[in-house]
């Protein structure tokens, strides 16, 4: 309970000096993307299920004077398909279903290899069914400037999903 207390704390930190940070690096709506895409989700003692997650976010652009390290924040919304769970009861075999759905937020760093790949890392917060601490990384594809494809995994408190995402920008 404390840890969430302690990550809740830097998370509401992280949103109240978002405007000034984004003040002082110039709001650009051309650095505003969005994404979505398919994922395939595990929760321990459950069947495995799909779902899906939409999102959008901002590049805020070059950190630490590193031209390759862009800072980046986003907020989405996933949703998985039913976990199954069978077990047996008196001979019997009882199914169980539940999905998860709920929004997030996260704060991350991309560094940009090259013009056609980059990997990025992210933390934040889920605010759904599985409340709490995530974290995440992987690899992006692009396709110009305006397109990417994504590939991910992304670990919550109980949820662990693993992600292909499309990117647009605007």
């Amino acid at each position: 309970m404390m840890m969430k207390r302690g990550v809740l704390a830097a998370a509401v930190g992280l949103a109240l000096s978002a405007p000034v940070a984004a003040d002082a690096m110039e709001f650009d709506a051309g650095n505003m993307y969005a994404g979505g895409g398919i994922s395939n989700n595990s929760l321990s003692g459950w069947d495995d299920a799909f779902g899906f997650q939409v999102f959008g976010g901002y590049n805020f652009g070059e950190i630490f004077g590193v031209d390759q390290l862009d800072l980046l924040v986003e907020a989405g919304y996933m949703q998985t398909d039913d976990f199954e769970s069978t077990t047996t009861w008196f001979g019997q075999p009882v199914t169980s279903e539940m999905d998860h759905s709920g929004i997030w937020t996260t704060g991350g760093v991309r560094y940009r290899l090259n013009p056609t790949w980059s990997f990025f890392a992210r933390a934040g917060l889920d605010f759904g069914d599985d409340d709490g601490f995530m974290i995440g990384g992987g690899a992006a594809f692009h396709f110009g400037d305006d397109f990417e494809l994504r590939g991910e995994l992304v670990e919550r408190d109980n949820i662990t999903s693993i992600q292909g995402n499309f990117v647009v920008g605007f």
